[in-house]
């Protein structure tokens, strides 16, 4: 299955503590996972079992002022915390348990015009 989602990519916060110690999820992550999902539930899927390999690029629009630079970006967001958010949003929906993706490669690129995901998850069956 692959999915390209108009979504500027963002990383999962790390946990928050409230009144009483209550742990938290950020809004702005909450946020970021539910329109994941809504944008994927669009698109259409379908649950998949057993070992699964995973591959997400998340693409940045590239400043104008930075026309030259490379390909990939070297800025924050941290690539495992943008792994995160997308696996957590996706969990339990495409997949069982994020406990299924044996395989995973990600990378962090620019795009000329306009930030976006594309997730892409196989059967490695």
């Amino acid at each position: 299955m692959r999915f390209e989602i108009n979504i500027k990519p963002t990383a999962k916060a790390r946990p928050r503590f409230g009144r009483n110690n209550v742990v938290f999820t950020a809004k702005k992550t909450r946020d970021f996972e539910s329109d994941f999902m809504a944008e994927i539930e669009k698109q259409g899927y379908e649950s998949l079992e057993g070992p699964l390999k995973c591959e997400i690029l998340f693409y940045y629009s590239r400043p104008k002022k930075s026309l030259d630079d490379p390909v990939y970006r070297t800025k924050k967001p941290d690539i495992d915390n943008l792994i995160k958010a997308v696996l957590d949003s996706i969990n339990q929906k495409l997949f069982v348990d994020d406990a299924q993706i044996s395989m995973i490669s990600a990378a962090k690129l620019y795009d000329h015009e306009r930030d976006f995901i594309v997730l892409t998850l196989e059967p490695l069956n």
